[in-house]
């Protein structure tokens, strides 16, 4: 296989700090919006829109797993060598996500009673991340997991776009611009799909937590790393866009941030999972999609810049280090610190659910990344 413009493999960028310091972000909001969901801040007004979006946190993760997961497969391209090896990344992934995840759903089955997803066949189903494909199925304390169940959807098809893309649309050459029409495809296959499923009669509510209501997040993702490996090459659009996100990004934050505002009217619908029109969920996936190009976007030129110092920054870089496991325990932890506040579901004061999760779930999140993920890594090593 050879390539249109051969670049070494290892001349592509391999290491993006500020990325990490981004997930801590992401997480962060996902505490958010949980501790705003119990003390009954969701609503139809701003405010309780606005906290109701901190739930593009999932979306930022999405973007951050399209960018990071897909570069194999660009140089594989770029370099004009052969495909990643498929078993290898599945380990990786196996290793990455399931032996936390199994010990907090193990957890939660223990410790909460709850009406839905309960028993032997709820168990199996978390533990296969099966239990978005059917209604009540989704246990309480791990209700978040339906992204964990989505991204494992991604993770499945990512070396079958990966070879159709390389093998099919780029036929094996080098060609960012193909690859990003393929992906515009794709956001098109999204929409076409909230298009479809919101006019199909007895079609399970879950249906809209499934992979493709969410593949323009990942695909932006997807994108970016093409626009970095054909920057790495000097070509001039990819270089400019580029340049312009290093030169201002605290614009493109603000931006971003603009893009959340707007989905916190309206137009992106009511401060729910469940929208309830197709229009609603485009309106909402492609202002979450849009906000996260311009978050991440500033954060993978070659070039260093104020956003990627301060997400860089040690805390923020060992906050993203465990945000995996924050995500996870977050939400049985919410439950502990109402309780412990002496709160009803629904009432309360979201500052405080808020800090007491972050103060129980840091320390919880970093012993589970200790004892279980720094082994494991040393372990794949």
């Amino acid at each position: 296989m050879t390539s249109t413009a051969p670049v070494r493999t290892s001349s592509l960028r391999t290491t993006f700090p500020a990325l990490t310091g981004l997930r801590a972000v992401a997480s962060l909001a996902i505490v958010g919006t949980h501790a705003a969901f119990w003390t009954g801040r969701y609503g139809s007004d701003t405010m309780g829109l606005l906290w109701a979006r901190l739930d593009f946190g999932v979306a930022l993760f999405f973007a951050l797993s399209g960018f990071l997961l897909f570069r194999p497969w660009v140089a594989s391209l770029v370099a004009g060598s052969g495909l990643p090896d498929t078993g290898r990344y599945a380990w990786n992934r196996v290793l990455r996500i399931i032996p936390a995840y199994w010990i907090v759903v193990v957890i939660a089955f223990v410790a909460l009673d709850s009406k839905a997803g309960s028993g032997f066949g709820g168990l199996v189903r978390h533990l296969t991340l099966t239990q978005i494909y059917g209604d009540n199925h989704i246990h309480s304390g791990i209700t978040q997991s339906w992204s964990l169940a989505t991204e494992l959807a991604f993770y499945a098809a990512l070396p079958l776009l990966g070879w159709f893309i390389v093998r099919v649309v780029c036929r094996g050459r080098w060609h960012p611009i193909r690859i990003l029409v393929f992906l515009g495809v794709l956001c098109a296959a999204n929409f076409a799909y909230f298009a479809t499923i919101y006019h199909v009669k007895g079609l399970t509510l879950t249906s809209r937590m499934w992979l493709p209501g969410y593949l323009s997040w990942f695909a932006v993702g997807m994108g970016l790393t093409v626009v970095v490996a054909a920057a790495n090459e000097m070509r001039p659009w990819a270089s400019r866009l580029l340049t312009i996100a290093a030169e201002s990004p605290v614009a493109f934050w603000l931006a971003g941030l603009g893009c959340l505002a707007l989905a916190a009217t309206p137009i992106a619908g009511v401060p729910s999972l469940y929208q309830e029109s197709a229009g609603t969920a485009i309106a909402r996936n492609v202002l979450y999609a849009s906000a996260a190009f311009l978050l991440l976007a500033p954060l993978v030129t070659p070039r260093p810049n104020l956003m990627q110092k301060v997400l860089g920054l040690p805390l923020m870089q060992w906050l993203g280090e465990i945000s995996y496991e924050l995500f996870l325990v977050h939400i049985l932890i919410v439950e502990l610190a109402m309780n412990i506040l002496g709160y009803q579901t629904f009432s309360g004061s979201i500052l405080f659910v808020f800090v007491v999760t972050l103060a129980i779930s840091i320390p919880a999140a970093w012993l589970l990344y200790r004892v279980l993920e720094v082994p494991l890594k040393r372990f794949h090593r």
